[in-house]
């Protein structure tokens, strides 16, 4: 933007160098994990450490202001806007409103949300109908089955990683449009443990083989719920933290714990 280019196209150059970065973390975990066989944790590990490192270095510790006005001002669009007795419209939002309308408008269902409930829904039909789900299942319940079962193991997990990679940067830009600023302290701080917290809350196992899009939907509901209860009754947010870990290790014990766990297990 400040490069003189019109914001839209300011927008889309930044969005678009946004994903491209975001895929070569995905890359990276997946060559270490599947050829050179390097533990996953340990790999995404490294990864996250050396990614944390390098947006540090680029923003010198600091936010990055000055995006243009209109990444904000869609980031925080809503499908439709809707004065109570005055007026409805899809997508725009009405301008030159007095104080009172602007009390009275109100937004319904936000553009984010479109945008992952797309996501959603068409992850649910690729992990339940597509051939890279079942093969995503197989190699996440036991990988020696899968190799025997003819299935391109290493290739899978690099594709996996990829793809998990790019739609952790789509997330990334959409909260920065959201936002209107890119805070990287802000959003390293927790979301880590969030997502973890509201795929294994949501039935993912940590061990694989295991789990859905609408559990997860389910475990990402499950703490809004809890956030919004701490807001609401005035505790302190950073008991939120404790709460989330506490519920994380619940949900493993109770995975653990699960007869059909303890048969793969032995």
């Amino acid at each position: 933007h400040a490069a003189g280019h019109p914001q839209a196209v300011s927008m889309l150059i930044g969005a678009a160098v946004g994903l491209v970065l975001g895929v070569i973390p995905g890359l990276i975990n997946g060559l270490l994990v599947a050829r050179l066989r390097v533990p996953p944790f340990i790999a995404t590990l490294g990864t996250y450490g050396i990614a944390n490192g390098v947006a540090l270095s680029l923003c010198e510790g600091f936010p990055i202001y000055f995006l243009p006005p209109r990444a904000r001002e869609i980031g925080n669009s809503f499908l439709a806007y809707l004065i109570p007795g005055k007026s409805f419209a899809f997508f725009h939002r009405p301008q030159n409103l007095d104080a009172g309308d602007l009390r009275a408008l109100t937004g319904i269902l936000p553009a984010t949300v479109i945008v992952a409930a797309v996501i959603l829904i068409v992850f649910a039909f690729i992990l339940g109908r597509t051939k890279f789900g079942r093969h995503t299942y197989a190699i996440g319940g036991n990988v020696d089955a899968a190799i025997r079962a003819g299935i391109n193991v290493p290739g899978h997990l690099v594709r996996t990683y990829v793809t998990s990679s790019m739609f952790a940067a789509v997330a990334g830009v959409l909260y920065v449009f959201r936002a209107g600023i890119g805070n990287f302290t802000t959003m390293s701080s927790s979301y880590e443990l969030f997502a973890i917290a509201a795929v294994v809350i949501g039935g993912a196992s940590l061990m694989g083989g295991k789990g859905s899009i609408g559990g997860t939907v389910i475990g990402i509901l499950i703490l809004i719920s809890l956030e919004t209860g701490l807001n609401i009754t005035g505790i302190p947010s950073f008991y939120r933290y404790i709460a989330t870990g506490l519920i994380l290790i619940a949900a493993v014990v109770i995975d653990q714990l699960t007869p059909e766990r303890r048969t793969l297990s032995a």
